[in-house]
């Protein structure tokens, strides 16, 4: 793993995020390898849910109600996919396993690079086109960037149902 071959930024948000307790989830030090499992289930699991960054938080929560349900999720932070991609093989399979073919990808971005990690089975929750402006919350819940759309996209893909 190098670091020093990309340019490198810290990218703060105004938006009123939870700060996650490191004892509870995986500790921050795995945002160096551009992408780690941030919360895992017991067992192998049925869904990845990748989130970014103010998205993570979605994920989680998400996570939460899939598991009251008893659906398995993994949630796997990836804040650079650049770094990501810059990590061995066995790094990145052991994070993104191929046998878990339904992935969500949540980013208040466009669908642009996603393709590649949440595969031909997977779904991507966030905006549709560039230039939108509003105050956070109203573009989630316009473009129904949720919990709640996450959890129900994760279902329908596990239960086999295709919107």
């Amino acid at each position: 793993m190098t670091l020093d071959r990309h340019p490198s930024a810290l990218v703060l948000s105004r938006q009123n995020v939870p700060t996650f307790d490191r004892t509870k989830f995986a500790p921050a030090s795995g945002v160096a390898r551009g992408g780690y499992v941030f919360s895992d289930c017991t067992g192998e699991p049925q869904a990845i849910l990748i989130g970014t960054g103010t998205e993570l938080q979605l994920c989680v929560q998400a996570q939460a109600k899939l598991a009251d349900e008893g659906f398995r999720t993994r949630v796997v932070s990836l804040p650079c996919m650049e770094l990501f991609d810059d990590q061995l093989p066995d790094y990145q399979l052991d994070v993104l396993p191929p046998t878990v073919k339904i992935r969500v990808a949540c980013e208040a971005g466009i669908r642009q690079g996603w393709d590649k990690y949440i595969g031909t089975e997977g779904h991507f929750v966030g905006m549709s086109g560039f230039g939108a402006s509003a105050p956070f919350n109203k573009l989630y819940e316009h473009f129904k960037i949720t919990a709640d759309q996450i959890a129900s996209r994760t279902k329908l893909s596990i239960m086999g149902i295709r919107e």
